[in-house]
């Protein structure tokens, strides 16, 4: 390992199994970049958090309330009504996206289901701009609760292991955004979302890029303590084989935007170790970057336009905007 990356990597008594190709490591990430216990996996590169066997329960105390969601980068989001308006907005945005990644517009025929959907802003756009059959699935239950009073959502509350959400035919779309990272056990969470898919349906996954942090935050917000496994496009493709689905389509420009679809089978991955140290490389010249003007100016910019689209939404579209304010729950 070059010297270079001693810094933000170390080495620790304790070996931890990587969740994805079973290799133990004992390379855990300095705490100048990341507050909890990262493991950089030396075989497939993917960076991750060791798991404990009370993972499941862990998730759904830590998503019981709404703190996740409190922690946006816009204080004013932190209300739940204003939340559920930002969704919304954002959820145009993503439906596009998804029909453009994927080469297929969705129709009144399809059924979708979305994978911890939040506030259930993505949901809300397919059924009204759509007209598709839709359904949500969501751990907190301050998040269910208003995707079903303030937008009339058929949400359930629950953690997508242990909740039974299957469809006659299976779904023709299951979406997941920002999902993936949380989960114990990607590969199972992959495999049984491929297993509730028609035999043509297709799987859209989209993730944070460890080689493309969001918004140039620093990589200590970046490695947060919620997200238990940290993907790059080749583990998150190694992921999606061991689950038995094939890439379709795939975006890597900002987050990682992957389209799947039933392969029949499992592959086994080409795992290359190579990748591990290219991972090192990017994170220790990326912490090099950190205090540099244009890094915070580009951060600053993020968040302000975030606001400002906030700020703006209400403009562009004013009955939607006072139906969410103003509705009874």
């Amino acid at each position: 390992m070059p010297s270079q990356n001693n810094e933000i990597a170390t080495s620790v008594s304790d070996r931890a199994v990587c969740p994805l190709c079973t290799a133990p490591t004992d390379r855990t990430l300095a705490g100048n970049i990341s507050r909890p216990d990262n493991r950089i996996c030396p075989s497939c590169g993917l960076v991750f958090q060791p798991r404990r066997d009370s993972s499941i329960e862990d998730l759904a105390s830590c998503y019981a309330g709404d703190g996740y969601w409190n922690a946006e980068t816009v204080k004013l989001s932190r209300f739940t009504r204003i939340s559920v308006l930002d969704d919304v907005r954002r959820g145009r945005a993503r439906l596009h996206g998804i029909e453009q990644i994927s080469g297929r517009r969705i129709s009144a025929h399809d059924t979708v289901l979305d994978i911890g959907c939040g506030y259930g802003g993505l949901l809300w756009q397919i059924r009204n701009k759509r007209k598709a059959r839709v359904n949500g699935l969501e751990p907190s239950p301050v998040c269910t609760q208003a995707a079903r009073s303030l937008l009339g959502l058929d949400v359930r509350q629950g953690m997508f292991e242990e909740t039974e959400c299957s469809q006659d035919g299976g779904y023709s779309l299951i979406t997941s955004l920002h999902t993936l990272e949380h989960v114990a056990d990607p590969v199972a969470f992959l495999r049984r979302s491929g297993e509730l898919l028609a035999p043509d349906g297709l799987l859209y996954i989209e993730v944070p890029n460890l080689l493309n942090p969001s918004a140039g935050f620093p990589l200590t917000r970046f490695f947060e303590e919620a997200h238990l496994s940290n993907f790059s496009a080749l583990t998150l493709r190694a992921a999606a084989d061991l689950a038995g689905l094939k890439t379709v389509a795939q975006d890597t420009r900002g987050f990682l935007r992957f389209v799947l679809k039933r392969a029949g089978q499992a592959l086994t991955p080409v795992y290359d170790a190579a990748h591990a140290e290219e991972v090192l490389l990017f994170l220790t010249s990326y912490h090099h970057g950190e205090q540099r003007t244009t890094r915070k100016l580009r951060t600053f910019t993020t968040r302000a336009g975030y606001a400002f689209r906030l700020a703006c939404y209400p403009l562009l579209h004013p009955i939607q905007t006072m139906r969410i304010l103003c509705r009874r729950t």
